[in-house]
Formats: structure tokens, C-alpha cells, sequence
């Protein structure tokens, strides 16, 4: 099979990803095509990415008549694959081979129990070299011996070759994201995924990426992870990336290092970690450099707010550690989501309650609950045999789902499988994570009914709460705060229109304001659309607003755009402020000026963001995912597609920038 391709001695081979949970091109298997060489042809079908039944998929792969289909296999997703590759070997009569975490960490049983004659070869480990290998050696049975980490039959019994890591791992070529079947658009997919370092030298009880990874942290140099991103750019066009490492920031000197490296080539990228940070390895300085750098928002791994379960849990860091870095990010105005474990050793339905407690501390703008599953080789499992009872196939587990019912795969004595189930929704429907819960109907009345059911039945305190603060008028309830700080932001927009530049919130001085000044009125209209945008039942009016300041004053401002206080608007004529545009506080812009997209089009999805104190002159053109520092001049006309740096002049088309040592005394000072 695959005789066409012998012309060039090559292999050809297909990678296949079964459909799983993930919604991110896989980053493994882009490394694997990478790096098998110019001599082999290489294509990737990742199936939670490419939207095509399994006959179409069945149909593609006949077509391509591979020589080799490589499978990646999670633990949770075995069933899936095994189906998926024992139609693939019947439809191709290709040879079939498997790897991944689940190979990684149970190659053994796998073999022994699982596989059923399905996978002729596996892999174990870091598969960059050892699988380039292979693949310069199939068909000859005398070299397999050689090649760190596959796994073959020899003489009717599986062979398991040992495998090391990777230490160098500058050495392996970049992950080729162009050999996937469709071409891939990142921005849907939360950016370019960019790994920088491998490994964990912490041994948290439940977590399996020591034994999957290694022990042993690894990382690259920050000019490699730059070149990479250039790359990227230039072969896929990306405009953001996600850092998906395990533990990005573990040597802090080398994250500063590399977003020093990434200011210094000014790539103008937006850049983000979903993957989790410790909280002990954050710093004022490193935070800084994230934010200055492109960074907007991170996860942090905090797993429990009860204490007792945080420590036994033995993640090597505090709760107040995870305090510190929260109000550290939020100062620094990042968005931060915290992951939480139900069903930790020692965890009561009390805990729960403890880590929503916890939660309203932190002031987190997301949370994400995972059921916990065993996996071994771990210190949970090795726990679980000695003080609880698995009722299910750890493969059969689940950390969530929006599709199905998570269930968990083991109990003790003191904590059974129903009050795990009802912690979980508990956790999630008082966060606001109801679709792990139920399904939202399309009737908002519906949905807010169902909700208030379900709530009523896991959590009827936090009911009962809420009820409370909507009914009492005269509680200091979130609505009163939130309409104190909307009281501080329209005093601070009112300081520019005020004699003195000081504001006295008056209604009289309000009112003159309003009256006589056009800027201060389309921005009063903008935060007012803003509030109103975000309650049930108000978007017509929300409408209405919008519509009353774009006729009234031609400014066009998308209640989606993020506006800090102080903004003052001259001349308002002809002004648009896009959908995602972000603005600093006392910032001043003129007529004409346009910031961003209207929403509609190829530039629809950009993201233009500005500092502190910036003037904008009239008809500049701000546009692309650009970031303009802080006291910054923007001359008239200017077509501004490029970042600016801290006090900087920037005009003319096409635009020139230069430092402004007047500002740049000023922001010293």
C-alpha cells in the first residue's frame, strides 16, 4: 500500500485524533508531522476540529491509502479510539499505530487487556525523535530494538522499548500546523497553542503530568519560543497564542526574560495561559511584564478553598499564596478563572460551601469544576484502594462534560457517589457554570425559571440570598456597589468639562455637563448602554440608547468595548469605538477618529488596546490587534496598524513614531 509514494522512498502516513472534549488542534501530533522529515508525507485529521461525519472520515482515509495511521490516546477517550481505529484498519489495511498520555502511563495493560489485535505499534513518552525513527525504519524488524519508546510484537509478545526525554528540547524542529486536513483558523480556537517548557517537579497527589511528562522540568530558550512565534505569523497569520505549559512560570527569571524578548520585537500579539499557573511563582514584576507584553488573562490552579484539603493535597504552595496572586493579577486588571477539584481525600460537603466561600474572597471572573478521577501510578490512586472503593473503569471517567452527566469513579464510606453528584452541580450552578448542569432553553423566562429551580434544589441558602437582596430595596447589596462605582466613573468623566479639571459631583454640574457638552453626553449614554446591556430584559432599551447617541452626536460605540473613566471627547462628530476596543482612564480623542471595527467584515474580530493617558487627534485611524502605551500622542490623520510604544509621538500615513522625552519626563516624574 502506498506504492505511489516509493518514488521518493517515503512513508505516507495519517494521524487521527477521535473525537474527545478538547477544542484545540492537537499540539502532539503537529509536533510528530513536524518532525518525521521532508522524506515522509504527513496529514493530520483531528476530529474536534474538522467537522466531518465518520463515513466521510472513512471515505477520506481510503483515498489517501496510508502506509501507517497514527491514533492519540487520552485515558477518557480509549473507547472512542479503539472504535474509531478498528474501522480505520478494516477501511485501509493500513498498519496502526498508538501513543499518547494513556500509552504513556498504562502501555502495559493497554497491550495486555485492551488493544485486542486493533494497534500493530505503540509509543511511550516524548515521540518527536524516537517516532522520525520509525518511521526511516518500518518494515525493517531488525532496527525496531533501536528506537527509544516503541512498543512492537516480536515473536508473538509485545516488545517495550525504554524511552528518555527529551532534554534538549531547542533540538526538535516546530510543530507544523499546516498539515492538518482543514486549515486551521486559531483565532476560534483561543490562539496559536505554544508550548515553552515540559514537565513538573511537584508531586500533587492527584496529578499524573509527572509521570506522563517527567519529573525533571524542561524548557526552551526564549529565542526559540520567539522564532516559533515569527513563524507562526508568517506561515499562519496568527494574531494571539495560548501558553498551554504545565508550568509556564516555574523559573520566573525565564518568563520575564521571555516577555521582555516578546516587547523587544514588538510581534504585537494578545497572549494568554489556560492551562494554569502556581500561584507562589507570581511576582509585581513578572505580572508587569505579562500584562505589558500582551498578556489579558490567566487560570490559577487553586483545586480547594478548604484548607484542610489543600494541604493535604500536596500541591507545595499556601491558600494565602493563591490570595496573594489574585488581588496581584486583578490589580494589574487581568481576567482570572480558577480551577476547583470536587471529590479531593478529606473533602466533606461542607468543603464546598468553604471554596465558594473562598471564591467570593479571591474575586475570581471565572471558575471551572473538575470531578476527580484516579489515575495510576498516583498517589489518589494508591489512596482510593487503601480508603475507598472504585465502582468504575478509571477510562470511563470523566473531569466534565456539557453533554453528559459527570459521574465519579470511586467512593469512601464517608463521602458516597450521590454527594459527590450533588457537590459537583452545587459548585457548578452557584458559579454560574449551569451547562455542566442542565441544557439552557432558547425562552430566557425558561431559563431563568429552570435555573432557579435547580438552584433551589442544590443550593436553596444562595436562593434565598438572592431573592433576598432583588425584593429588599434597602440592602447593600452587588446592585448598590455597582451603582456607587458607576457614580465614581461618571465623576471622573465629568473632570475634563469641570473648571479646574476637578470634579464635584453635583447634579447641577452633571447637568450642565450633559446639557452643554456632546462628549461628556456620549460618553454618559455609552456607560449607561453598558449597564443596561448587562440585565435580563433590557436589551431593547439597551438598543434604544445606542441608537439615541449615534443620531443624536454621529458616534458610533459599541456597548462591548471597554472604556476607562476619564475619557473626553471633543467634537464628537464621525467618532466609531469597535466592538473590542479597550481604552485607558484620561484618555482625550477628537472628531473623525475611528478605533477598531464597527463589527463587520474581515477586521470584525480585532482587538485594538489603549494605555493610560493617550490623545488621539482628529480622523486618526486606530485598527489590527494593536496596543498603544501609555502617554501617548496620536497626530491627526494618522493611520495608526502598529503597536506605540510608552510615550511615543505617532502621525503620518504610513505612520511614523518617535519618542516624546517631554511625556516620558512627565510619566518619570
Amino acid at each position: 500500500m502506498g506504492s505511489n509514494f516509493l518514488h521518493f522512498n517515503g512513508m505516507k502516513v495519517v494521524f487521527v485524533e477521535a473525537k474527545g472534549t478538547s477544542q484545540y488542534p492537537h499540539n502532539g501530533l503537529a509536533y510528530l508531522a513536524g518532525n518525521i522529515g521532508s522524506r515522509h508525507s504527513a496529514k493530520i485529521f483531528d476530529l474536534n476540529i474538522l467537522d466531518v461525519s465518520e463515513e466521510e472520515l472513512l471515505q477520506k482515509l481510503w483515498e489517501e491509502k496510508p502506509d501507517l495511521v497514527g491514533f492519540s490516546m487520552k485515558s477518557f477517550n480509549l473507547k472512542n479510539t479503539l472504535a474509531l481505529a478498528k474501522k480505520v484498519k478494516s477501511a485501509t489495511g493500513a498498519k496502526l499505530i498508538v501513543g499518547g498520555p494513556h500509552i504513556t502511563l498504562c502501555a502495559n495493560e493497554f497491550f495486555e487487556k485492551d488493544n485486542g489485535g486493533v494497534f500493530d505499534f505503540g509509543f511511550q513518552g516524548e515521540a518527536e525523535i524516537g517516532f522520525a525513527k520509525f518511521c526511516d525504519a518500518f518494515g525493517k524488524k531488525g532496527e525496531y530494538s533501536k528506537i527509544p519508546g516503541l512498543i512492537y510484537e516480536n515473536g508473538g509478545k509485545m516488545v517495550f522499548n525504554s524511552n528518555d526525554f527529551i532534554g534538549d528540547l531547542d533540538s526538535i524542529k516546530f510543530p507544523d500546523f499546516g498539515r492538518f486536513e482543514n486549515n486551521i483558523d486559531f483565532g476560534k480556537h483561543g490562539g496559536y497553542s505554544l508550548l515553552t517548557s515540559r514537565g513538573c517537579p511537584y508531586q500533587c497527589i492527584y496529578c499524573s503530568v509527572s509521570k506522563v511528562s517527567g519529573s525533571k522540568w524542561r524548557f526552551r530558550s526564549s529565542e526559540n519560543v520567539i522564532d516559533e512565534l515569527k513563524r507562526a505569523i508568517h506561515k499562519y497569520g496568527i494574531k494571539s497564542f495560548q501558553i498551554i505549559d504545565d508550568n509556564f512560570t516555574l523559573d520566573m527569571a525565564r518568563a520575564k526574560s521571555f516577555c521582555r524578548l516578546l516587547l523587544k520585537e514588538n510581534l504585537n500579539l494578545r497572549w494568554h495561559c489556560p492551562n494554569g499557573l502556581r500561584a507562589d511563582r507570581l511576582d509585581e514584576e513578572l505580572v508587569e511584564l505579562m500584562k505589558k507584553s500582551g498578556c489579558d488573562s490567566v487560570h490559577l490552579g487553586v483545586e480547594s478553598g478548604d484548607e484542610k484539603v489543600f494541604n493535604f493535597i500536596n500541591k507545595g504552595e499556601k491558600l494565602e499564596d493563591i490570595a496573594k496572586a489574585a488581588k496581584l493579577l486583578k490589580k494589574h486588571g487581568f481576567s482570572t478563572t480558577g480551577f476547583f477539584i470536587v471529590g479531593l481525600p478529606l473533602e466533606t460537603k461542607k468543603s464546598v460551601k468553604k471554596s465558594l466561600k473562598f471564591i467570593d474572597e479571591l474575586g475570581l471572573d471565572g471558575v471551572k469544576w473538575s470531578m476527580l478521577v484516579p489515575y495510576p501510578k498516583t498517589f489518589l490512586w494508591d489512596w482510593v484502594l487503601e480508603n475507598g472503593r472504585f465502582l468504575k473503569n478509571f477510562t470511563d471517567g470523566q473531569h466534565f462534560s456539557k453533554q453528559e452527566g459527570v459521574e465519579p469513579t470511586f467512593e469512601t464510606d464517608d463521602y458516597s457517589v450521590r454527594q459527590r453528584i450533588n457537590s459537583y452541580k452545587t459548585a457548578n450552578l452557584s458559579t454560574g457554570s449551569y451547562y455542566y448542569v442542565f441544557q439552557r432553553p432558547n425562552n430566557k423566562i425558561l431559563f431563568y425559571s429552570k435555573y432557579a429551580l435547580y438552584l433551589l434544589r442544590y443550593n436553596p441558602s444562595l436562593f434565598f440570598k438572592k431573592t433576598a437582596k432583588k425584593l429588599n430595596p434597602f440592602s447593600r447589596s452587588r446592585k448598590n456597589k455597582q451603582e456607587m462605582k458607576f457614580k465614581e466613573i461618571i465623576t471622573e468623566d465629568l473632570k475634563p468639562y469641570l473648571p479646574g479639571n476637578s470634579a464635584d459631583f453635583s447634579i447641577r454640574n452633571f447637568m450642565r455637563a450633559l446639557i452643554f457638552s456632546p462628549g461628556f453626553a456620549c460618553v454618559f449614554l455609552f456607560r449607561l448602554n453598558h449597564s443596561l446591556s448587562k440585565k435580563p430584559f433590557s436589551s431593547k432599551l439597551s438598543r434604544l440608547f445606542n441608537a439615541l447617541r449615534f443620531y443624536l452626536f454621529g458616534v458610533d460605540i459599541f456597548f462591548t468595548a471597554k472604556i476607562g473613566p476619564g475619557l473626553q471627547i471633543n467634537h464628537p462628530l464621525g467618532i466609531v469605538i469597535g466592538k473590542k476596543a479597550v481604552i485607558g482612564k484620561n484618555c482625550s480623542i477628537l472628531s473623525g477618529v475611528t478605533i477598531g471595527s464597527r463589527g463587520r467584515g474581515k477586521n470584525s474580530g480585532v482587538t485594538p488596546v489603549i494605555g493610560d493617558n493617550v490623545q488621539i487627534g482628529s480622523g486618526a485611524n486606530l485598527f489590527g490587534d494593536i496596543i498603544i502605551g501609555n502617554n501617548v500622542f496620536i497626530g491627526a490623520m494618522a493611520l495608526c496598524n502598529k503597536s506605540v510604544p510608552d510615550n511615543y509621538i505617532a502621525y503620518g500615513n504610513p505612520l511614523i513614531m518617535k519618542p516624546d522625552k517631554f511625556s516620558e519626563e512627565q510619566s518619570k516624574s
